[in-house]
């Protein structure tokens, strides 16, 4: 555990929690050695205050190693097996260059399933009440602030509301993710969005 810890290179941006060696842990994947693939992590995994996890399981024989992992990011779980033949751990550079393996491999399925795409670009309109003073400041530096809000203007207004034409370069659901941890309330049951 020390070594993955202090193997860290600037390029990573994964940080890990190690867990304690816990007995009800190891005797519950011992119980389910066999349907480790189908088995669900939450229970362990919630003693760490974490949505997301990487759970490894590392099989050696002689200087052969087998890695079982069950990765768990964005509410997708990844199966990931991976073999590695000829590594003589005692030698220090040799175990550093597998953890540096193991942990490219985790960056990567991260980096794919955060991936942007930025040529989607999604058209919104959303109404904020013109008396709304408080939220319109909110709302108008939420847009300012967002790097995936493209560009945005105000279509028109009038007494009563204040219509928005937002240029989003992400999927509706990951604009909603992003507004809520704003603290920004939408209501999306009209094709026309109102900030509530």
């Amino acid at each position: 555990m020390k070594e993955w810890s202090s193997n860290r290179k600037i390029y990573h941006l994964l940080n890990y929690i190690l867990p304690t060696e816990d007995l009800d842990v190891v005797r519950t994947i011992n119980d389910n050695f066999e349907n480790l693939e189908d088995y669900n992590f939450n229970n362990i995994v919630k003693k760490y205050d974490s949505e997301e996890y990487i759970v490894s399981l590392i099989y050696k024989e002689g200087n052969n190693f087998k890695v079982f992992s069950k990765i768990k990011i964005n509410n997708n779980i990844k199966i990931l097996s991976q073999t590695y033949k000829g590594i003589d751990i005692s030698i220090q550079d040799n175990l550093h260059d597998l953890i540096d393996k193991l942990k490219s491999s985790y960056e990567d399925i991260w980096k794919l399933t955060n991936q942007i795409n930025r040529s989607v670009k999604l058209p919104i309109n959303i109404t904020v009440k013109s008396t709304a003073y408080e939220k319109n400041i909110k709302f108008n530096n939420f847009l300012e602030t967002t790097e995936l809000v493209s560009s945005f203007f105000i279509k028109d207004f009038d007494h009563k509301k204040i219509n928005y034409r937002i240029i989003f370069n992400g999927s509706p659901k990951n604009f909603l993710d992003i507004i809520e941890k704003k603290n920004i309330n939408i209501d999306t049951s009209k094709q026309v969005w109102k900030i509530e």
